[in-house]
């Protein structure tokens, strides 16, 4: 006797559902029924109703039969989207980090309208873990208890636990989890240990997300459990996850922000059970709705290429693992305009509003009635695909000339976006799915076949239906242990798929990830599994209070939706904005400063410095609470002193454990008499392009307009004093780890022993350490106005933004920088990254290419970029900045996020004249200190002194 899967995917404007019969092949008719419906109001209706049709057309399957339902949707994800007050709850965030990232507190990067709804209470408590393991400080009971007793007094049911380190270290959350049960039994705790990996910030964010929307999605699963029992199905009931595995009731009622970008997801799972001639190959899968068409990968083993680095939700920056897809705004109600010589296709649309389209009764030129009207001169009237609306309304009406003009531009969108997607230039097969996927052609370029299969309408549901069970298992630990915890990981990976409901003989291992961690002689290590579910198993999983949820709850949390208007921070007209300059000739930093030098210093970092985004909240917090950053340019009048600040160490401990009071530490250990009158940075790119502004304004001092390398350099003798003295800059030097462990190093031989000095500490100090130096006569040794340079190129880029001129980006930095000093070396896409940690750096070479010009360029790196070669010829090197930037939003491509098919453009920018107007200023800073000697240096342009910005808007 057949069993049977029913898969539905609940979307915010239609409901499909698809009834499989997973024995018979997709040739042989395994779709058995499948529907399209408008999502109801009422979600038990509109389920019910869903089940309903399925069966309509095939009377003789029994209910009985059915081994599984599995459900995706977007009301989750789309209550945080909409900032609907009804259907989100009040956060308690509990950050478990001792003296570390106080200066960025919970909600610091949160939207400001969304931080009013969900900020309810926020403590920092004791706690935390080195990347080693090493407990930073022990957690405190009583304060746990203090905390929770003003949660209760607050009416706050909602709990959100952060722990440095968690993912790989969570005895500690673990602990606040069963204090907190005891204080408050009736609260719903979510804990960041379990959503998502290493970055503090991200995880904590995605944490509060998934407290927020917790008690709603309780609901509303309630509501589909109901639903589905009321329809006569007995089978369990599972959920749709970002992966494209599913997830049980239990664990969807824990976790629900798991299933929040399920419904791409679902249309490219859906797309890999279609296949049936280019399985175990990499398929472009393009999913079009009535607005936008989303397009991914979809690799050999059936699963969706995952983005490797961030994701926003609602405007909150997280790491939830989702797949990586290009959305434009084309779909089958997008509106078309004929501007005479060309013709533009949306990003507006018609929508679900089908009747302002021609064939559906209105007068608004859309995609479906050119579609429509090109299959009719095709003389394909019975196509079943082009089924709707009436045909007879868009005859005649749609020119040949309109036809071609059309042709050409929505093959111009289609073929751009499938291009970022692909990895190599070699043609691959495009699968067509979705409701509006009709509107595209069969012959795309770039594809070696266009395919659209049968039942690609409701290819979301399909990928539904046949979810599998996934875990992952992840640790920290020594290389030469790699086999002994790579077992030891499979081990974990596969107790915890078969704990979700695997099919113990089907657990695969699908990943093994080893990331070395610069500076802690360690990788972290990864393995995940994937499983057919054990339907048997999963049979009693569905809670026994589920069917509680009463029709009133339900209308409530569906139809009172209520949204909000987004009052986020809007950036001002970049063009028209002009710096405060005082009449002492002080800049004083402001928050649309603080976010052009963010753009620009990790642009100036050359993939190296570490992503400076805390340092930006850590400065924006510091203004928000009246602190003042003043910027002055360098006294060229006299000789004076000054302290250089910055942080050595590893990125990734930098983006777990936020920086404390490492650099205050450090700078007290040094004992200055008296207030210093002015910091400077160590190194403009990246995070340390921060530090001097952070400094200063708690110092309350002055900011040099300058710093020491003028870029991002991976070693700390790689700066101007060295190349324009003779004296041993770092003696004295001191650097803290702000956990009590605070070293004065009095003086060190050379300038190269400093650096062994610091690097054999980090070890023993978490890698990760501020560091601080005196000055001698400081306005002789520094590299002039690079914060002005940081600015001017973080300002090309908005305003490029802003004026929708992304195409010219590297034109736009290349005037900011001035046309002499900077030059485009290539724009492609990136198709190849290698990686290794040797002496606590990172090395490795990044490939880009370019497949209509036929030409590869390769980047070798040691944290940051040392040259570039394009097809086998040195075109720039070190001291030049070589930076990497992303083609789409101008930010900078540090060394960690390389990834796969990203389209890119790499710039070089001309150096200070005190690197390359000596020959030691090359020995120091060009390829010789790379061990690069058979390379020669060849400038790309001629150096031009940045203009400073208070010289300009004095």
């Amino acid at each position: 006797m057949s069993k049977y899967l029913i898969g539905i995917d609940v979307g915010g404007t239609n409901t499909d559902s698809v009834l499989l019969d997973p024995s018979r092949s997709i040739n042989n008719h395994s779709v058995l029924s499948w529907n399209k419906q408008l999502t109801t109001n009422n979600v038990s209706e509109g389920i019910k109703n869903s089940i309903l049709e399925l069966f309509k057309s095939q009377p003789d399957v029994s209910k009985d039969d059915i081994l599984s339902l599995t459900i995706g949707t977007t009301h989750f994800i789309n209550a945080i989207v909409e900032r609907d007050q009804a259907r989100l709850d009040k956060v308690a965030v509990l950050r478990i980090c001792g003296p570390y990232s106080h200066n960025v507190p919970p909600f610091s990067d949160f939207p400001r309208d969304l931080q009013n709804l969900l900020d309810g209470y926020q403590g920092l408590i004791q706690g935390g873990f080195h990347v080693d393991g090493s407990t930073i400080v022990e957690i405190d009971e009583e304060e746990i208890k203090n905390h929770a007793k003003q949660i209760r007094d607050l009416g706050i049911k909602s709990i959100a636990v952060t722990g440095i380190f968690s993912p790989v270290f969570p005895e500690q959350e673990l602990k606040v989890l069963e204090i907190l049960k005891k204080e408050l039994p009736d609260a719903n705790i979510v804990l960041s240990n379990e959503l998502s990996g290493i970055g503090l910030l991200e995880r904590e964010n995605l944490t509060i997300l998934n407290a927020a929307v917790k008690n709603f999605a309780n609901k509303i699963i309630k509501a589909f459990a109901k639903a589905v029992r009321e329809s006569g199905i007995d089978a369990p009931i599972l959920l749709t996850q970002n992966d494209g595995t599913v997830l049980t009731i239990n664990e969807a009622l824990k976790i629900p922000i798991k299933t929040f970008s399920s419904g791409t997801t679902n249309s490219m799972r859906g797309a890999s059970f279609l296949l049936n001639k280019f399985e175990g190959q990499n398929v472009i899968v393009v999913d079009v709705g009535g607005t936008t068409t989303d397009v991914g990968l979809l690799l050999p083993n059936g699963y969706p290429r995952k983005t490797s680095s961030y994701s926003f939700i609602g405007g909150v920056k997280t790491r939830l693992s989702m797949p990586q897809v290009e959305s434009i705004g084309l779909g089958g109600g997008s509106i078309v305009r004929d501007h005479g010589t060309h013709v533009t296709i949306g990003p507006d649309s018609v929508g679900n509003d089908f009747g302002k389209s021609i064939v559906g009764g209105g007068s608004t030129l859309t995609t479906s009635d050119i579609a429509v009207a090109v299959e009719l001169e095709n003389e394909d009237v019975d196509n079943p695909i082009l089924s709707i609306g009436d045909k007879s309304r868009v005859k005649g009406k749609v020119s040949n000339e309109l036809k071609g003009k059309y042709e050409l531009e929505i093959l111009n969108m289609i073929e751009r976006v499938i291009d970022k997607m692909k990895t190599s230039p070699v043609d691959v097969p495009v699968l067509l799915v979705g409701g509006g996927s009709f509107i595209l052609p069969k012959k795309i370029k770039g594809a070696s076949e266009a395919w659209r299969p049968k039942y690609f309408q409701v290819a979301n549901a399909i990928g539904a239906a046949i979810g599998k069970i996934s875990a992952v298992a992840q640790k920290f630990g020594k290389t030469d242990e790699k086999d002994e915890i790579i077992n030891e990981l499979k081990e974990q990976a596969f107790a915890k798929a078969l704990a979700n409901g695997a099919l113990e003989p089907t657990i695969t291992v699908v990943d093994i990830n080893s990331e070395e961690v610069p500076y802690a002689n360690l990788h972290r290590f990864e393995v995940k599994v994937i499983a057919d579910v054990d339907f048997a198993k999963l049979k009693d999983t569905v809670p026994t209070d589920i069917l509680t949820s009463s029709e009133e709850e339900e209308e409530v949390f569906v139809k009172n939706a209520m949204r909000r208007d987004d009052d986020s921070e809007k950036m001002e007209n970049i063009e028209e904005y002009k710096p405060s300059i005082t009449s002492d000739k002080e800049w004083l930093i402001s928050q649309t400063d603080l976010e052009l030098l963010r753009i620009g210093t990790y642009i100036l970092g050359c993939g190296g410095g570490g992503d400076p985004y805390p340092q930006y909240l850590i400065a924006k917090n510091l203004l928000k609470s009246g602190g003042v950053m003043r910027v002055v340019d360098v006294d060229f009048k006299q000789n004076y002193d000054s302290i250089s600040v910055g942080f050595c160490g590893s990125p990734t401990v930098a983006n777990e454990r936020l920086q404390g009071s490492e650099i205050k530490n450090a700078y007290n250990l040094l004992n200055f008499k008296g207030n210093i009158e002015s910091v400077v940075a160590l190194e403009i790119g990246g995070g340390n392009g921060f530090q001097s502004l952070l400094l200063g304004a708690e110092l309350n001092t002055k900011i040099i307009d300058a710093d020491l390398m003028g870029r991002a350099y991976p070693m700390v003798w790689q700066i101007t004093p060295v190349v324009l003295s003779e004296d041993s800059f770092y003696s004295p030097c001191a650097f803290s780890d702000g956990n009590g462990n605070d070293v004065v190093v009095h003086k060190t031989k050379t300038n190269q022993y400093a650096e062994k000095v610091v690097r054999a500490a980090l070890s023993e100090l978490g890698s990760f350490v501020g560091l601080v130096s005196s000055i001698k006569d400081v306005n002789s040794l520094v590299i002039r106005n690079s914060i002005s340079l940081a600015w001017r190129v973080g300002r090309a880029v908005a305003i490029a933004r802003q004026k929708s001129d992304i195409e010219n980006l590297p034109e736009h930095i290349i005037n900011s920088v001035k046309p002499t000093g900077a030059k485009k070396l290539f724009e492609g896409k990136i198709v190849a990254v290698e990686k290794k940690v040797h002496k606590g750096y990172v090395f490795g070479e990044v490939i880009i290419e370019n497949s209509k010009q036929g030409q590869t360029l390769k980047i070798p790196f040691q944290n940051e970029n040392i040259y570039a070669s394009l097809e086998g010829e040195i075109i720039a090197s070190v001291p030049d900045l070589i930076t990497v930037i992303d083609a789409d939003t101008g930010e900078a491509v540090g060394t960690p996020d390389y990834k796969y098919g990203l389209v890119v453009f790499v710039l070089a920018i001309s150096p200070s004249n005190l690197w390359t107007d000596t020959e030691k200023g090359l020995k120091v800073g060009g390829p010789e200190a790379f061990g690069l000697d058979d390379i020669k240096y060849n400038p790309i342009g001629t150096y031009v002194k940045p203009v400073s910005v208070i010289d300009e808007f004095k």
